[in-house]
């Protein structure tokens, strides 16, 4: 590795050394010297009418399962509640 150090302010040859044994740069952070690299751009892949159709369907079962499951709730609560009604009015009232 490339190591140079001076007295006087930091110099770009300070901020960055190169190591021949793995072919990276490194930029100093703080006292710590860190590899500079960047992750690939992501390629973007076609997606076909069949996955275009398949990701169409699972966006509308998941609102219908939503809508299913919301309204199922409802009726938990309106059952829960006849229930609480019940036992105060004829346990704990009476």
């Amino acid at each position: 590795m490339l190591w140079k150090k001076s007295l006087s302010g930091e110099t770009y040859k300070e901020k960055y050394i190169y190591d021949e044994k793995n072919g990276l740069w490194y930029e100093k952070q703080g006292e710590y010297y860190l590899p500079c690299i960047t992750l690939p751009d992501e390629k973007q892949n076609p997606v076909g009418v069949w996955l275009q159709r398949h990701l169409r369907y699972i966006k509308q079962y998941n609102q219908l399962m939503t809508i299913g499951q919301m309204a199922c709730v409802g009726k938990m609560n309106t059952i829960r509640n006849v229930a609480m009604e019940a036992v105060s009015t004829n346990l704990i009232y009476n």
